[in-house]
């Protein structure tokens, strides 16, 4: 039996079916050995199964929520809030209030507390320190932790960034950290070939040089009214493509105005060609 399962729980603090957060384990035997239960999607509902099957086969049991458990402000940030924000914003992160007026996440009504009810947990910091047994239940900020993953982390904005969005605003690259962490990769030798057709590519790259501005999730709506299936995700990769191959130019490249920066145009004062006012 394992005597300790540490899961974590990333809920994404509503229970949006199509944005679910996820939840990962990792078992303590009596010997000391380790294992590690991989990240799986989860809503409150799967959580709760998932944090059940690990509580009957471990005798002490510690849930840390990536998500506030105690709210009692109607509005603003929390006291806690704001030395996380201190220190998550040094390092290039921002942290998100938590307010009872936030519907959805910490209203009346918001599932956190029907997670809670549910999960009758001891919610206790310090008892969980010292606990032998039971189910235990704490709030964590895994954005003051991961800097002591790695030291490149550690600095002014230095801080981990996972939104591919703003990529060219990270200051360190989370990406070879991340394979170095995890150096025996589970990528395939074989890389399957994309399976999208020429006629698609050949739709895709028409109607984006007719709508140039347009990104992968119009292009769909477009695609679909002239009879092709094809998601989201995978428009995007051909666009991705047909920029390699320099057909598309990115809409970042689109929205640069020639010349460069705008001047800025200031008063200086008074503009006279009077001599009784040149030096």
């Amino acid at each position: 039996m394992t005597t300790t399962s540490i899961i974590g729980f990333d809920s994404a603090w509503t229970d949006h079916p199509k944005k679910p957060g996820a939840v990962c384990a990792i078992r303590i035997d009596a010997a000391g050995h380790r294992s590690f239960i991989e990240p799986q999607l989860a809503s409150f509902e799967r959580a709760l199964d998932f944090i059940e099957r690990e509580k009957a086969a471990s005798s002490r049991c510690l849930v840390a929520l990536d998500q506030p458990t105690i709210v009692p402000n109607s509005a603003g940030m929390r006291p806690v809030d704001r030395i996380a924000a201190s220190v998550i914003s040094w390092l290039g992160g921002g942290a998100q209030p938590a307010n009872r007026s936030k519907k959805g996440m910490f209203d009346d009504a918001a599932p956190i507390w029907r997670f809670k009810e549910r999960l009758n947990a001891i919610e206790d910091p310090e008892r969980a320190r010292g606990a032998a047994a039971g189910l235990l239940l704490i709030e964590v900020f895994p954005a003051l932790k991961l800097p002591t993953f790695e030291p490149a982390y550690f600095g002014r904005l230095l801080g981990p960034q996972y939104n591919p969005a703003r990529r060219g605003s990270h200051a360190v690259d989370p990406l070879p950290l991340a394979k170095a962490a995890h150096p025996n990769s589970r990528r395939p030798h074989r890389v399957r070939k994309p399976a999208w057709s020429s006629a698609l590519v050949t739709a895709v790259e028409e109607l984006r040089a007719d709508n140039p501005m347009w990104g992968k999730r119009k292009l769909v709506w477009l695609l679909r009214r002239e009879g092709f299936a094809a998601s989201v995700s995978t428009v995007g990769r051909i666009l991705k493509e047909l920029m390699q191959r320099g057909v598309v130019t990115p809409v970042p490249t689109l929205r640069r105005k020639p010349g460069g920066r705008r001047q800025s145009r200031r008063n200086h004062g008074p503009q006279t060609q009077d001599p009784a006012f040149q030096i």
